[in-house]
């Protein structure tokens, strides 16, 4: 038996705080194999260095799991770049206990695993031992067993572990993303993280009915990070976890699927279970993503009826001509019938809307800004993104790389932005300000990550208001919006690289 540590990193609060559902269920699943675990989350720590040498004193880790959700938060303007901030939470840890294994696991690992391990690793700054990517419920308990046994990560061999040699190459056991998940979830939050305190602060209990995503939309990481094969758990599974946490006094859920309703069979089948159960009465359910492909107007009503209350509707534009061009599988047709099913049944929404991609130009963003205007209910949110990240593996990555745009090579762990050359960014960001001021409903990216925003969260956190709060912003907004107003040359003097593409 072994004492292990996870260290979850995250301490991102926009829109709101994640809670650190990963790290829960793999140290779940390590107590399970007869080790001691503990989850250290580090998101409400007002000095998270001191909470790593308090706890690493007090428990006296064996082996450090430390959780990387995200490297940056995808922004051309207002660009969060995460992995400075969580190098000091390492070193932190590497001070403290020097001689620990560091294992790196999370999301971001399978984007960027070998760049993250130069960086990071052994022959970089020493901060980490090695990596683990893909799913981590079975393999990572595993490889504590092997360290305990005496075995070291240099030497072993499993699915999904990363490491740099001793001659300086990269060697990287790829694992199948096709395993089956029936089994692995529980309410394991609770007894690592303060599940109140998210509520508090208005995150809600992340769900997952699947793994895997069909879609192919060319600037997305799903496919590197769970697959394209989707991998179910079974609709009685996914209601059971609710009841229980039910039972513990949860009324917000959030479906955190790359995309909820597809297929729509399995979507509505946990919805049946769901009411079955008879939980829609007891929740306020919500789901991250949502598209048009395989969606009906009796999809939705049963969405209401299982207890949704609100939606992230991520279709990214409303003209077909750039659709089609992210490979987004639908068409404006289908945004159009989305956005008149969701209010008609009562259920709010935030739309997120990427613009500037490669081919993007004044005419598609016109349409765009029409269909908002004509078809999106004032009631509901707009969010607006522009340019788009490029990460590697992705579509949008391989195209730049034929196109001569981007080196095969090129550092991608420091962010990188495309954004389209057949459209004027200085006449875009004067029409996008335009726009946003003649519609309050409408936020910029660049405004939502002022920090007055996160203020001004944790000021309404504190008031009885309806969840979730994004539903004050257009109100707020026409009050007089507190946000910053964009820089002049916002989109032309980006502080990262940005890639211009046809």
């Amino acid at each position: 038996m072994a004492r292990v540590l996870f260290l979850a990193t995250n301490r991102e609060r926009t829109p709101f705080p994640v809670m650190p559902v990963g790290p829960a269920i793999v140290a779940a699943h390590t107590a399970r194999a007869g080790h001691e675990a503990r989850v250290l989350d580090l998101m409400f720590e007002e000095s998270p260095e001191a909470a790593i040498e308090r706890v690493v004193a007090e428990f006296r880790p064996e082996v450090v799991g430390a959780s990387l959700r995200n490297i940056d938060n995808s922004d051309l303007i207002e660009t969060k770049y995460y992995l400075p901030e969580i190098e000091r939470l390492l070193e932190a840890l590497r001070a403290t206990a020097p001689g620990v294994p560091v294992i790196l696991g999370g999301a971001a690992t399978s984007i960027e695993p070998e760049a993250l391990l130069r960086l990071w690793g052994p022959s970089g700054r020493n901060l980490v031992d090695a990596l683990l990517t893909g799913d981590a419920e079975r393999r990572f308990p595993e490889l504590v067993s092997r360290l305990v046994a005496g075995e070291s990560t240099a030497s072993m061999s499993l699915p999904g572990l990363a490491r740099i040699s001793a001659e300086g190459a990269f060697e990287h056991q790829r694992v199948g993303l096709a395993e089956p998940i029936d089994g692995l979830f529980d309410a394991a939050l609770f007894g690592h993280t303060d599940v109140a305190r998210y509520d508090r602060h208005d995150g809600v209990y992340p769900i997952q009915t699947r793994r895997g995503c069909a879609f192919t939309c060319t600037y997305c990481t799903y496919g590197s990070l769970e697959g394209l094969r989707t991998r179910y758990r079974t609709p009685e599974e996914v209601a059971l976890e609710i009841e229980r946490a039910v039972a513990r006094g949860v009324v917000r859920f959030e479906f955190v699927d790359a995309v909820f309703s597809h297929p729509a069979a399995h979507a509505r089948a946990v919805l049946h279970e769901i009411v079955r159960r008879g939980l829609s009465k007891r929740v306020e359910l919500s789901a991250a993503g949502l598209n048009p492909v395989g969606v009906t107007e009796e999809l939705i009503a049963l969405m209401r009826k299982a207890g949704f209350t609100s939606v992230s509707a991520t279709v990214e534009g409303a003209s077909t001509a750039m659709l089609e061009r992210l490979q987004k599988g639908f068409d404006r047709d289908g945004v159009a019938r989305l956005a008149a099913w969701l209010p008609k049944h009562g259920i709010r929404t935030v739309w997120i809307f990427l613009i500037g991609s490669p081919g993007e130009t004044r005419g598609t963003v016109e349409e765009t800004f029409a269909f908002i205007h004509e078809h999106i209910s004032t009631k509901d949110l707009v969010y607006i993104t522009n340019g788009v990240r490029v990460y590697r593996g992705t579509g949008l990555h391989r195209r730049l790389v034929e196109e001569g745009k981007l080196a095969p090579d090129a550092n991608l762990l420091e962010p990188v932005f495309a954004f389209s050359e057949t459209l004027p960014r200085d006449w875009y960001l004067a029409r996008l300000l335009a726009f946003s001021r003649a519609h309050p409903n409408v936020v910029n990216s660049f405004e939502a990550g002022q920090p007055i925003v996160e203020r001004l969260a944790r000021a309404l956190g504190r008031l009885p208001l309806p969840r979730p709060r994004w539903r004050l912003l257009p109100a707020i907004r026409r009050l007089g919006s507190p946000f910053r107003a964009a820089r002049a040359d916002a989109l032309s003097s980006s502080p990262w690289p940005v890639v211009v593409a046809g």
